[in-house]
């Protein structure tokens, strides 16, 4: 079966990104007087009307991490539960949270949506002792309770026919800052076991099908999460977690782990990939801010934006896990799937959080400032479905994959509507999957780049804006470059990434050389463009995506190539309410076999 399925994110494990108002303490909050903000998500809703944040009485509980840096709310779990000195104060508020965040009604609307399964990223303390938060060298301000909501969800989950993955989500250097590898390994390990165990007594195993064995980011702020760890130790560490889970579940409990400690190809060395042991393994891979870690990916244009899917989200998807060295037969037991990803692409989205939170501690709201225009949701249709077909049938291995997991569910406010799912439901820029076959009613990647349109240039809004005189970096591949309009023989050529360099239906697979066969003096060559950003060379002064004009041709005015469109000029004049318009900002060269016709728009 083919997993369709979101994250919990946020709500055991609590996240400022996803909940920001939660992160937003003040003075009363502190003392046990809970007030809420205006569509908080952990609000009771009883109460959200009633006990409204005044800021004037109630004071943010802004702190410095260092002398001179700017004073700012909480912004981790450690730090949140720090903010509250007395523990009963600091659960009580908690399960306001645990209880309101996630709903019935919320996971009602994910299978009617046709969701398959649900991963809950869970903290390592979730079923600890609480008496061992005071042995540690920094004592842990940890508070319990959270695994009877856990409980609760199962049920409903039940009654939807929706599977549930926790997923052990950090390693305990993470959060604590412990500094001792084998320490931090045996905890995770230990708080593993003490989960998967009370799976099986409270009865959860009929819905609980697979268990998350850790999904961390390799580094915190330049150091390594797990100080020292070597893949070697991660592999230990994954073998030790897979036995864990299945002495207690069963051989048939799914186990999934993240790339994210190593490149997902550097995974394709025969480890996991036999079906008696490692049947119904999955190595999760996360695009969650991957259309929006640098300027040049969130400075692409619509159509490029899906063009990105369809060739370097294809590719990646599909570079593990296989039995063989040339990657040609998908291994019988770990397989791939896509863990967290969404339907951002042009914020930043940790400049944005910190404009959000400065926003709530001025007004006590979330700064709202970008409505989904029309335009917009069209577009988010689009990449939403483009990234759904590649995630479930890569192009270029597409029996690799076994499913995704959209991130988030549910986020608080509207500052990063494209990482909610169910106002994706709502806003209708995401569709039910109730089909089995996704293709079959979308198309392919590139059918669904061929139906983007670049018309509308309000749908990439930077956040971040750019910078005057901003340096973007050239994405080494053609389809992208060109919007789409390359096309060869059995559809899309990726030069870069062609096992041979010879013509595919006249586009030349070059490894992008100074001057190509086919694109002389295009993106890559040296008087292309300002910053490389699609302009074509026929000596006209085009407008870039956002107006950036190109560079100047050299030498004389009447070149040979100014002689020629003098020529013609008259010509085109004549013409010209007949003849197709170039479009502005995105002309380029999409010619075959030596040609170069400017990409057009008819209008």
């Amino acid at each position: 079966m083919m997993i369709r399925g979101v994250n919990l994110g946020g709500w055991l494990l609590v996240d400022r990104f996803i909940t920001p108002y939660l992160f937003a303490v003040t003075s009363c909050h502190t003392q046990g007087n809970f007030c809420w903000y205006p569509s908080q998500s952990s609000a009771p809703p009883s109460l959200l009307q009633e006990n409204v944040c005044d800021l004037y009485h109630c004071k943010p509980l802004q702190t410095s991490a260092k002398r001179g840096e700017p004073k700012d709310f909480p912004h981790d779990p450690f730090t949140l539960m720090s903010a509250f000195t007395e523990t009963t104060i600091r659960r009580r508020y908690m399960e306001y949270h645990w209880d309101n965040f996630v709903t019935h009604d919320d996971v009602v609307k994910l299978s009617d949506a046709g969701i398959t399964h649900v991963r809950v990223p869970v903290p390592f303390w979730i079923l600890e002792d609480e008496d061992l938060w005071n042995t540690q060298s920094v004592q842990e301000p940890w508070v319990s309770g959270g695994w009877m909501y856990f409980i609760r969800l199962v049920s409903w989950c039940r009654q939807q026919k929706i599977e549930v993955w926790p997923d052990v989500h950090v390693p305990t250097s993470m959060m604590t800052g412990m500094k001792s590898k084998d320490h931090s390994m045996q905890r995770t390990l230990d708080a593993l076991e003490t989960m998967v165990k009370a799976i099986q007594e409270d009865g959860l195993d009929d819905v609980v099908t697979g268990v998350g064995i850790l999904s961390a980011i390799p580094e915190k702020s330049g150091e390594a999460v797990i100080p020292n760890c070597t893949p070697q130790d991660m592999e230990e560490y994954y073998n030790e977690a897979l036995r864990i889970v299945r002495s207690t579940l069963g051989d048939d409990v799914a186990v999934y782990q993240s790339d994210l400690w190593n490149k997902a190809e550097d995974w394709n060395h025969g480890w996991w990939t036999d079906t008696r042991n490692h049947h119904d393994t999955f190595l999760g891979s996360s695009y969650k801010f991957r259309s929006v870690e640098t300027p040049s990916a969130r400075h692409l244009s619509p159509k490029q934006h899906v063009a990105l899917v369809c060739q370097d989200f294809d590719r990646e998807t599909s570079s593990c896990c296989y039995e063989d060295s040339q990657n040609t037969r998908p291994a019988a037991g770990i397989s791939r799937i896509v863990g967290e990803w969404s339907a951002a692409y042009d914020v930043d989205p940790a400049a944005k959080l910190q404009q959000v939170m400065n926003g709530i501690a001025k007004s006590g709201t979330i700064p709202e400032d970008r409505p989904a225009s029309k335009e917009r949701k069209d577009f988010l249709r689009q990449f939403v479905k483009a990234q759904m077909v590649t995630y479930e049938s890569p192009s270029s291995s597409p029996d690799v994959s076994s499913g995704w997991f959209f991130s988030n569910f549910k986020m608080e406010g509207t500052a990063f509507p494209e990482y909610d799912y169910l106002q994706g439901l709502q806003d209708g820029w995401i569709a039910p999957t109730l089909e089995s076959d996704l293709q079959s009613r979308y198309g392919s990647c590139y059918d669904i780049l061929q139906e983007t349109s670049d018309e509308s240039r309000g749908v990439v809004d930077e956040f971040p804006p750019p910078s005057r005189g901003q340096k973007y970096e050239d994405f080494n591949d053609d389809v992208v470059t060109s919007h789409g309009n390359i096309k060869g023989k059995n559809g899309y050529t990726n030069n870069k990434y062609a096992k041979t360099s010879n013509t595919n239906g006249g586009y030349t697979n070059n490894n992008y050389g100074k001057t190509s066969n086919t694109y002389t003096q295009n993106r890559y060559g040296d008087d292309d463009t300002l910053e490389g950003y699609d302009f074509n060379d026929n000596g006209e002064n085009k407008k870039g995506w956002f107006g950036r004009p190109a560079k100047e041709k050299k030498g004389s005015f009447l070149s040979f190539p100014m002689l020629w469109v003098i020529g013609f000029a008259a010509l085109a004049i004549k013409y010209v309410f007949y003849s197709p318009r170039t479009y502005g900002y995105s002309s380029v060269y999409q010619g075959g076999g030596g040609g170069g016709n400017a990409a057009t728009l008819y209008v």
